[in-house]
C-alpha cells in the first residue's frame, strides 16, 4: 500500500539526492491501523529522469510493509504527477493522445494508456461525492424540524368519532 507525503523541495532536489529524504514517519498502519510502525529500508524505483530511493515503512502487528512516496511521483508509473497532470489537463481540453505525446516528447502509448486509466478511473472518483451527498441530503431532509408533514400521510383516527 502506498503512504503518500507532501515533499516541501522541488522535484530536481528529489532526483539530485536520489529520494534519500526525509521522509515523515507514519503514525499508523494505513492497511490495519495498528500503532507499531518502523521504517524498515529503502528501495530502488527507476523513474524516467533517474532512481529515486523510496522509503518502506514495516507494521510490527501485521507484518506488512508499506512505501512512502513523495507527493510528485505516481505510484506505478515512471514519470512525474506533474507530466501527468499535464497531459490529463490537454486531453480535458480536447487533444488526442498523439499530440499531447508529441508535445512532452514521451511515446502515444504511453500517453494513450494514461487516458485510458484515467477515463476507467473517473466514474468511480466521481460517483463517490456524488452517492455521499445525496444519503447527506436524504439524512438531512428526514432531520428538519416541522417538516415531518411533507414526507407523512396523516393517519386517520378509527373508529370515527362523533
Amino acid at each position: 500500500m502506498l503512504i503518500v507525503f507532501p515533499l516541501q523541495m522541488p522535484l530536481k532536489d528529489l532526483l539530485a539526492a536520489r529520494g534519500r529524504v526525509p521522509t515523515p514517519r507514519p503514525d499508523h498502519c494505513p492497511a490495519r491501523g495498528h500503532q507499531r510502525v518502523t521504517f524498515a529500508d529503502w528501495w530502488t524505483k527507476h523513474t524516467r529522469y533517474g532512481p529515486v530511493a523510496i522509503h518502506r515503512a514495516a507494521c510490527a502487528a501485521c507484518a506488512a510493509t508499506h512505501s512512502c512516496w513523495p507527493d510528485v511521483l505516481v505510484g506505478g508509473r515512471v514519470d512525474a504527477a506533474e507530466v501527468i497532470g499535464a497531459a490529463l489537463g490537454t486531453a480535458a481540453q480536447g487533444a488526442g493522445h498523439r499530440p499531447i505525446a508529441a508535445t512532452l516528447g514521451l511515446p502515444a502509448a504511453t500517453v494513450r494508456n494514461w487516458l485510458r486509466r484515467a477515463r476507467r478511473l473517473a466514474a468511480g472518483l466521481c460517483s463517490r461525492p456524488f452517492a455521499l451527498a445525496a444519503t447527506a441530503y436524504r439524512w438531512l431532509r428526514s432531520r428538519l424540524p416541522g417538516r415531518r408533514w411533507r414526507w407523512q400521510s396523516p393517519r386517520p383516527s378509527w373508529p370515527p368519532t362523533r
